[in-house]
């Protein structure tokens, strides 16, 4: 599984982020004064082999703190145990983590959209761009667990109706020339009225 950097700008958009996520067993690192020194890296290294495979999330907190000798330790750590372990790194500063380190992972800014947690189930989109497909296919999958989850715990057919079109939509989108901004903003609108989203 390729790494996730997140760019964020508010805490809860990590939280957010994360409950749309499969639970998993998580170990999170967070900065000692400041920064990530290698000494964490190397902590981390002895951790992973006595891990569960499959069944482990790392999220490593403010990696853009993280030293130069930190980011060049974790290099080997993403590439050789990401097939057994999902990491996920957290920055407000893209600039600040190392190229090499951004070239093996998938960067997910969620700056530009602001993801509230309203409570345990359901969470309220506003004020995002969707600039191409691969966001409009991003956005679709998101909606698709929240409504999953919001179907287990309470089924109606209004529900059931709008996993059928966020499905339909999903191919639609990735076969054809829709609007994506457009055709998120319709599905958000869906989402509403199916009380899946505030």
């Amino acid at each position: 599984m390729l790494p996730i950097i997140l760019i964020l700008n508010h805490i809860d958009q990590k939280k957010v982020f994360l409950d749309n996520l499969d639970p998993k067993q998580t170990i999170e690192i967070y900065p000692d004064n400041n920064t990530i020194k290698i000494d964490n890296i190397r902590e981390l290294k002895k951790q992973i082999p006595l891990l569960q495979p499959n069944s482990t999330r790392v999220i490593i907190n403010n990696f853009d703190l993280a030293t130069i000798y930190a980011q060049n330790s974790s290099l080997k750590l993403l590439e050789e145990t990401s097939n057994k372990v999902e990491f996920i790194l957290t920055a407000e500063n893209l600039n600040n983590i190392l190229p090499t380190v951004q070239s093996r992972c998938k960067i997910k800014d969620l700056r530009n959209r602001k993801l509230i947690q309203s409570d345990a189930k359901t969470a309220t989109w506003n004020n995002f761009a969707i600039k191409n497909k691969v966001e409009a296919v991003e956005k679709i999958n998101e909606l698709l667990n929240l409504s999953f989850k919001s179907l287990k715990d309470n089924y109606t057919m209004e529900k059931a109706n709008f996993i059928h079109l966020l499905l339909k939509t999903k191919y639609l989108m990735e076969e054809n020339n829709l609007n994506p901004q457009i055709t998120v903003d319709y599905l958000l609108i869906n989402a509403k009225n199916s009380n899946i989203i505030k």
